[in-house]
């Protein structure tokens, strides 16, 4: 029997797969090219290898710890390393003769990079809300790997950002996923020169011109999960979107995707996903339809059935917000939260 409760689920969920309007978060800011991505988390920017420490990195608040990922768009303006000589875009040159190669140390708890062919790019770490320490992650290596379509930081591990895109002025958005536990992320440069120049410790940020430009996209929707991923153990959801809206969460054993508009959902309409949305089991998925609190909040959950046949099964996790404004009824797509069903 289809009651008129499961009409309209099916209602939603048929919107869910075929259509979707999300709007995302977006700030736009301003980085300087004395910027010392070295100086995130710390009071005083630092320049152990002489040449001046520059100023502070760009501090951009996440909206919620772990919140998904980060896109950068409109990436533009000149920056120059040398007095206002030799200026260059966001994905940094390597025009100048000894100024080739990037190979930075760690400091301060900062991960260092390296990257054979540039120098003086744009770059950003993740960091929670304590003060760098050593030691520092391991250094990324971006030599001929710059266009990566999406990258996984550590917190305080530096990457590479450019222009955000996979290629120079071109290509697709590059994804930055944003490390469990981050609260920030920096944006600047690493600069130094032991000698050679971008070799060694960080420094020399005070001759430094210019600035970049940028707008730091978040999803307009964000779930992140935690728990025991264990048979009768709970993984809970945080879910984080706009304030007072009605949402549906969704389970699949798949990401999909599934294919809207122009958009994507990285789920599989899977016999799980259905059992999720449709609420047949609400003792094991909790919480997946709901109001989301004034500040724009809301819990979930799976209690995994205590079944050792279940040891292995990855679980993947989505929620959309409604809204009757919205073109199609779905106002915002979150980021997909997955793990794996363990011992």
């Amino acid at each position: 029997m289809v009651t008129p409760r499961t009409s309209i689920i099916l209602f939603l969920v048929s919107f869910l797969v075929t259509f979707g309007h999300a709007t995302a978060q977006t700030w736009k800011y301003v980085i300087d090219a004395k910027s010392n991505i070295y100086g995130a988390g710390h009071q005083t920017p630092p320049a152990p290898s002489g040449g001046g420490g520059g100023i502070p990195p760009l501090m951009v608040p996440l909206p919620a710890p772990g919140a998904g990922f980060v896109t950068l768009n409109h990436v533009i303006g000149k920056i120059s390393f040398d007095s206002g000589n030799n200026w260059q875009g966001p994905d940094g040159g390597n025009r100048v003769p000894g100024h080739t190669r990037t190979d930075m140390s760690s400091f301060g708890g900062i991960s260092g990079i390296i990257h054979g062919t540039k120098v003086f790019f744009l770059v950003g770490v993740f960091l929670d809300n304590t003060t760098p320490v050593d030691p520092a992650p391991a250094r990324l290596d971006f030599t001929g790997n710059d266009g990566f379509t999406e990258i996984r930081p550590a917190l305080r591990q530096t990457f590479f950002i450019g222009d955000g895109l996979t290629g120079t002025s071109a290509g697709k958005t590059q994804k930055f996923h944003v490390p469990p536990g981050a609260t920030r992320l920096f944006l600047g440069f690493a600069d130094g020169s032991t000698p050679p120049p971008f070799v060694g410790k960080p420094g020399y940020y005070d001759d430094n011109r210019g600035q970049l430009s940028a707008e730091v996209v978040f999803p307009p929707a964000c779930i992140l999960g935690s728990g025991a991923n264990r048979p009768g153990g709970r993984i809970s959801f945080s879910l984080v979107s706009d304030p007072c809206l009605p949402y549906l969460v969704g389970s699949s054993l798949g990401t999909g995707p599934i294919p809207f508009d122009s958009r994507k959902i990285d789920l599989s309409p899977d016999n799980l996903l259905f059992v999720s949305v449709l609420g047949y089991l609400p003792w094991i998925f909790t919480g997946y339809q709901g109001l989301l609190d004034h500040k724009g909040g809301g819990k979930a959950g799976i209690n995994i059935p205590n079944h050792v046949s279940l040891i292995g099964a990855s679980i993947h996790t989505a929620f959309v917000t409604l809204c009757p404004c919205a073109p199609s009824g779905v106002k915002s797509i979150s980021n997909t939260f997955s793990f794996t069903i363990t011992k």
